[in-house]
């Protein structure tokens, strides 16, 4: 079983720097994951968790570490010890077929947010792909406020792609 999570923020409606909110972005995009799972009740805690993201160029050790101890910090308030991380490391996506989906899954995500939405008259072969992806992931879109962000809960109905949109 695959499924897909996407947060998308509006960068003017943020007042904390951008490296911090993409910092805490990758525990939100776990915790919905983990909850959705829950939910539908095909986990139970106790749960190891080996979290792998992908490489971004120039990406630090230090901030491989902080997004780390985010990670660990937060399972142990949010989940009392049952949920832990047991490895997390980033890897460059072509080691990695599953990564490679998930950056065309973030790719169409991205045309459509970025692209489509202002200049729906100029589709080219790019939207039609980002168009295709959100068909065949029927991607759900659940839009909530900016100041919201730690208030997705995992409820969604779409088993396959969610995307959460915060504006």
């Amino acid at each position: 079983m695959i499924g897909f999570r996407a947060i998308a923020v509006n960068k003017t409606k943020i007042s904390k720097p951008i490296d911090t909110i993409i910092t805490e972005l990758f525990y939100q995009l776990v915790r919905t994951g983990v909850e959705y799972e829950r939910n539908t009740g095909r986990i139970n805690l106790p749960k190891q968790i080996t979290y792998i993201k992908d490489a971004e160029e120039g990406e630090s050790a230090l901030r491989l570490t902080q997004i780390e101890q985010l990670l660990v910090d937060n399972f142990k308030i949010h989940y009392d010890g049952e949920l832990k991380l047991n490895a997390f490391f980033s890897l460059d996506s072509k080691m990695n077929r599953f990564i490679q989906i998930a950056d065309l899954f973030t790719g169409a995500i991205n045309r459509k947010l970025n692209h489509l939405r202002n200049n729906p008259d100029s589709m080219n072969s790019k939207d039609e792909f980002a168009n295709y992806v959100y068909e065949l992931f029927n991607i759900e879109e659940r839009t909530y406020e900016t100041q919201q962000l730690s208030e997705i809960d995992g409820s969604e109905s779409s088993d396959l792609a969610t995307l959460y949109i915060f504006d």
